[in-house]
């Protein structure tokens, strides 16, 4: 289609606009910040898991404590009730001597009983500055949580303003364009994944990056409406085919200058030169 080259360059204007939403939208699902987010929340899963086990070590440990406890006043408040007996100058001589053997068995297992009661205590001190310690990576891990959360909502917000200022930029810009040009440019842009249009810089496809023949940017000079390129499925503002990508509409092609440049290569290939021309009669 032939479109006026103001309306090309505004519809270039709508490319970039385009283009910087899609990068905009790659950077809302690429943020730096999502990734280390997911490696945070598995370090605290770890994290939880390893301070629940350290903490169910010390729930046991201080169990096991309190039932050595509870055995130990058991063992002091019969030896009190030995020791009044055997005070007692009522108690008969027998009774004495098993009151005293007695005796001798709950010293006995009362040191036993400290003593173990001193090993899991040292050992409960231990797995208590395990568990103080996991927890302390916990918070510190909680804490980086809360401060990469920061600034990923910073970096969204950041994007959402550029979005909407760029979103402002594009209605009065789509309004102004011809509605069969903004049909046709959607299409592409729906085709391609977000390349509508492209420039032409230099003779080279802005899109494609293949370059124009001469005969092709001649006949831009003097008129340049739309026309397909073929290796990207872009529309562009050149005007005939350069070799191998852009190419115009089939019903605007001559035959003549592509045979003409089938004689020329063809001269080429056979070593030909054109004969020099002579001056005068022969």
């Amino acid at each position: 289609m032939k479109a006026d080259p103001q309306a090309q360059l505004r519809l270039l204007e709508l490319q970039a606009i385009d283009t910087a939403l899609t990068q905009l939208d790659y950077r809302r699902r690429n943020l730096p910040e999502a990734a280390e987010l997911e490696k945070l929340a598995q370090e605290l899963t770890a994290l939880e898991d390893e301070r629940i086990k350290a903490q169910v070590t010390v729930d046991d440990l201080d169990r096991d404590i309190a039932r050595l406890e509870r055995d130990i006043e058991q063992v002091r408040a019969r030896k009190e009730r030995n020791e009044a007996r055997l005070a007692d100058s009522s108690t008969p001589p027998r009774e004495l001597e098993a009151l005293q053997h007695e005796l001798v068995s709950l010293n006995r297992r009362q040191n036993e009983l400290e003593d173990a009661e001193l090993e899991l205590m040292e050992k409960r001190e231990s797995a208590q500055a395990t568990l103080a310690e996991v927890e302390k990576r916990l918070a510190a891990a909680r804490e980086r949580r809360a401060e990469t959360e920061a600034r990923r909502d910073r970096a969204l917000e950041e994007i959402a303003r550029e979005e909407q200022a760029k979103r402002a930029a594009r209605e009065p810009l789509v309004a102004e364009l011809p509605a069969e040009l903004v049909t046709l440019y959607e299409k592409i842009r729906e085709i391609t994944g977000g390349g509508g249009a492209a420039p032409l810089i230099a003779g080279r496809c802005g899109g494609c990056r293949i370059e124009l023949a001469g005969a092709d940017r001649a006949r831009i000079r003097r008129r340049p409406p739309m026309r397909w390129c073929g290796a990207r499925n872009a529309v562009g503002s050149w005007s005939g085919p350069p070799s191998r990508g852009c190419e115009r509409p089939p019903e605007g092609r001559r035959r003549g200058g592509r045979r003409r440049a089938r004689q020329s290569r063809a001269g080429r290939l056979r070593g030909c030169r054109p004969r020099p021309r002579r001056d005068g009669p022969r």
